[in-house]
């Protein structure tokens, strides 16, 4: 999924620059004598845990899908789960980057082309 061991490199790098930005603001506020939020404050002192978790694409059986789609169907929002389309590319990036508007951990947006790569992985 990510290619390469330097496109991962380039990953982890990116991440590593977007932690250190977000404990380095928290730094300025407070020499600036500004607020912080206390869940800001919290991983400033404690540090961030991050769960990461996968589903490899082998899991994904038909009975899966099937679970799925029955924990779904009575939700007031009539979802219908379904392979993504390049069609449906804006609508993902969308809700990706709306996801984690509210979030305190730093993230790059992803673009059409991240999820254009994605889709059109093999695996």
């Amino acid at each position: 999924m990510f290619g390469s061991k330097l496109e991962r490199d380039q990953r982890v790098d990116l991440k590593k620059r977007r932690i250190r930005a977000f404990f380095l603001s928290i730094e300025k506020k407070k020499k600036r004598k500004e607020p912080v939020d206390d869940r800001a404050e919290e991983l400033y002192k404690d540090g961030m845990v991050y769960i990461q978790m996968k589903l490899s694409v082998e899991n994904i059986t038909k009975e899966f899908e099937e679970e799925l789609k029955k924990k779904v169907e009575h939700n007031i929002l009539k979802a219908n789960i379904r392979k993504a389309q390049k069609e449906d590319l804006e609508s993902l990036k969308n809700i990706y980057n709306r996801a984690w508007l509210t979030s305190n951990t730093p993230f790059r947006p992803i673009t059409k082309t991240d999820l254009l790569k994605i889709i059109e992985h093999p695996e």
